[in-house]
């Protein structure tokens, strides 16, 4: 085994969030064989162990994965990430195959092109479940100099030509792919034309979505990012600086924002979508139409900052979003026999209970 991988006692593989990541990936379970990252980005929140440099292997990864699934409702959950030693090791590959035969739908987010050796078993998901790989690139391959400023936040990645390509190799196997340009780094990668470039070529690609997201960077994670703006970006660190204030979020909100309608043109522009579809099939009937619902209001809490809609709004979204995935019935069959009056039991105030039932009545037409 390489000298820079170590294996490690785990009590559990598979991650399980209360609720799905609304609007984004659909992502609630997350798992991987891996512990840290070889690629070392400024401004991820998987830090390996000591310098970066050591990734270490969960022991008995494939048989703990196949045991928590049996014991899990069927969900999306996203496996990764391709590491070098994955090449050898072929963890991940793996853990698709159970996943595979649990007949679990998957999402996959890479910038490693090793994910196109495991098509032949993501094929399989997407054709009797549900697969999606999003490639995570920042920069179009028509702006080097961006790119090059960018490499410094995530060294030892692959290029973004390198995982265009893996996304075209996706695509022709008729695999839902995209782009997810997260996070951007706001003043470096944020030039409107690399942007619209990005989009382009994810076209070019065969890709159906591009998703922008902006860059969190809590503490303790934010120090190597910090290290890189000071010592690259001098001239931007001010700028940096305000706009991550935490006394001064309605400047992120509004930066975001803009970005994020500027998106959303563009990708109509080019015509593909802003966002990853939902998947329902895998749940009951019963429930399909609530997690329509929520996904309708988790988008409208992802896209508020664009739209202008307040924080506490985006929050009462969020909310209703989350509500609607805990909700054990149809609420259309409920709407259907009481009408309004289901929808105010729920606890909904009357605007909200209108606007509800006007997406009720949407999804019925």
């Amino acid at each position: 085994m390489n000298e820079n991988f170590s294996e490690i006692e785990v009590e559990n593989i598979i991650t399980t969030h209360k609720y799905v990541d609304g609007g984004w990936c659909w992502t609630k379970y997350n798992a991987g064989p891996y512990r840290g990252c070889s690629y070392d980005c400024a401004y991820c929140y998987n830090i390996s162990a000591n310098d970066g440099s050591e990734v270490a292997i969960k022991k008995d990864a494939q048989s703990k994965f196949s045991v928590e699934l049996d014991s899990l409702e069927k969900d999306v959950i996203t496996i990764g990430d391709y590491q070098p030693i994955e090449v050898d090791l072929e963890e991940i590959r793996a853990m698709l195959e159970i996943a595979e035969k649990k007949d679990f739908p998957i999402h996959i987010n890479e910038k490693s092109p090793l994910v196109v050796r495991d098509l032949d078993i993501i094929k399989k998901i997407s054709d009797n479940s549900w697969a999606a790989v999003s490639m995570s690139i920042t920069n179009s391959t028509k702006h080097p100099k961006t790119g090059d400023d960018l490499k410094l936040f995530e060294k030892d990645t692959p290029t973004a030509g390198e995982r265009f390509q893996a996304m075209r190799e996706i695509a022709n196997k008729g695999i839902l792919t995209g782009t997810c340009c997260v996070p951007l780094i706001p003043y470096i990668g944020d030039d409107h034309e690399n942007i619209e470039d990005m989009i382009e070529e994810t076209k070019e690609a065969g890709g159906s979505y591009f998703i922008l997201g902006s860059l969190v960077i809590p503490e303790p994670f934010d120090m190597l990012f910090w290290d890189v703006a000071e010592r690259s970006f001098p001239e931007k660190l001010e700028s940096l600086r305000e706009l991550f204030d935490p006394a001064n979020t309605e400047k992120f909100r509004s930066y975001f924002g803009e970005l994020d309608r500027v998106t959303s043109e563009l990708c109509a522009k080019y015509g593909l979508l802003d966002h990853i579809p939902r998947p329902v099939d895998h749940y009951s009937e019963s429930l399909k139409d609530n997690k329509r619902l929520a996904e309708t209001f988790f988008l409208k809490a992802r896209f508020a900052k664009a739209e202008n809609v307040s924080m506490e709004k985006e929050f009462s979204y969020m909310a209703l979003g989350w509500l609607l995935e805990d909700i054990p019935f149809s609420i259309v069959d409920s709407y259907n026999a009481s009408g309004k009056k289901a929808l105010l039991e729920l606890g909904l105030d009357d605007d909200f209970a209108a606007e509800t039932e006007q997406e009720i009545e949407k999804l019925k037409s």
